[in-house]
């Protein structure tokens, strides 16, 4: 559907279930900044159907993906657009609950991830999981207002592109 001049939006579902938005921007771009501190920094799918949807996202979106591991325990391939990593793909199949269907969690950049831990708990939020150390950062999960989740997450350096990935 178009929205007035800033671009024309839909809301679809790849083949495992999990929505998505896409926007064709006009007026509006979209995000300016990705990667900075409170932005959004990285996405992640958990899936069911990790295959189709490596394969949906690179026919799609014309996005190139990398496969990370291909391993019964760890099944995970990152996508990448331009030089920027964008997002990893997760094989979700051995973990998610039957409840919860395929879906993205945003990791928004933090510069101390144990700071906004603090915050949002002073501010009367729930976390989900604290934080901890890993190759892609400190990381951590909480939720907002409405009880939406989302993740934190303290970059390296280390990692390519202008994202970091997780």
């Amino acid at each position: 559907m178009d929205v007035g001049d800033l671009g024309t939006m839909a809301v679809v579902s790849d083949p495992g279930g999990a929505g998505i938005g896409v926007w064709q921007a006009g007026l509006h771009q979209g995000f300016g900044l990705l990667g900075e501190p409170g932005t959004p920094s990285w996405f992640e799918l958990h899936t069911r159907d990790y295959q189709a949807a490596v394969t949906f996202y690179h026919e799609v979106f014309g996005c190139e993906t990398h496969v990370v591991s291909d391993t019964p325990e760890f099944r995970y391939t990152t996508v990448r657009q331009g030089e920027d990593w964008l997002a990893g793909i997760m094989d979700a199949s051995a973990f998610l609950p039957d409840a919860v269907p395929a879906h993205w969690s945003v990791y928004f950049g933090v510069e101390d991830t144990d700071a906004a831990l603090a915050k949002i708990v002073d501010l009367g939020r729930s976390l989900l999981m604290g934080a901890e150390d890993t190759p892609y950062g400190r990381l951590a999960a909480a939720t907002d207002p409405t009880g939406a989740r989302f993740k934190l997450v303290a970059p390296n350096e280390a990692m390519p592109g202008s994202v970091s990935s997780p």
